[in-house]
């Protein structure tokens, strides 16, 4: 089965722009192998992935007013899940929930000319990535901490992307690379040559998200 991508795109009445990204025609099957090909001018970059990984279930949503990482004290939703057995699995967080110009982002009020009284749905991808590596079949947690600020009563949906080996290496290394950029404790982090060697940055990857939880906030 062969699958031309077409150029696409959508407009953000957030961003007040529009994004471009290559649409496929031919639904994605669960368990197959599928080959990228990629032809620019006499190069041709190919890479390969299969659709193998396996989503959890979620057990648990809950929110917590204070934590602590490397970036300071936050609040955040912890989300409890049990992880697939059986193989080695890479997990993210995401969250999806609607924002209006009430809304702050990073503590600043949100600003665009195209939203105006509406609300616009946004996704948040958790920065950064996980393994079960030690944990396999056991249960995990993880904290997600929400960009946008919320009142009591908000509501959102929480999802546990399972992701595959080749889009974690490439994640873990850009949160490794953000962590370091201006920490003199930190080793300096360069993006390695992945799927397609040292021709182009990128990965090419499954991905399944978790069935969704209702998240409504309590404070």
């Amino acid at each position: 089965m062969t699958d031309t991508l077409a150029i696409d795109s959508a407009f953000d009445k957030l961003d007040c722009q529009y994004y471009f990204f290559y649409r496929g025609h031919k639904k994605i099957q669960a368990g197959a192998t599928y080959c990228l090909r990629i032809s620019y001018g006499a190069e041709v970059l190919t890479a390969t992935v299969v659709t193998d990984v396996l989503p959890p279930q979620i057990d648990s949503a809950v929110y917590i007013a204070k934590f602590n990482d490397i970036n300071g004290e936050h609040e955040g939703v912890i989300i409890y899940f049990k992880d697939a057995p059986s193989q080695t699995n890479f997990y993210r967080y995401e969250l999806l929930r609607y924002v209006d110009t009430s809304t702050l982002v990073a503590e600043q009020p949100i600003v665009s000319a195209c939203l105006g009284a509406d609300s616009i749905q946004v996704h948040e991808l958790g920065r950064a990535v996980y393994t079960d590596a030690g944990l396999q079949g056991g249960q995990i947690k993880i904290v997600a901490e929400p960009s946008y600020s919320h009142k009591a009563g908000k509501s959102g949906y929480v999802f546990i992307q399972a992701i595959d080996k080749n889009a974690y290496d490439f994640l873990d290394q850009l949160d490794r690379q953000k962590i370091a950029a201006g920490n003199p404790f930190a080793e300096p982090v360069f993006i390695q040559p992945g799927q397609f060697g040292d021709k182009a940055v990128g990965y090419f990857s499954a991905k399944k998200n978790s069935p969704p939880v209702l998240f409504i906030y309590p404070e």
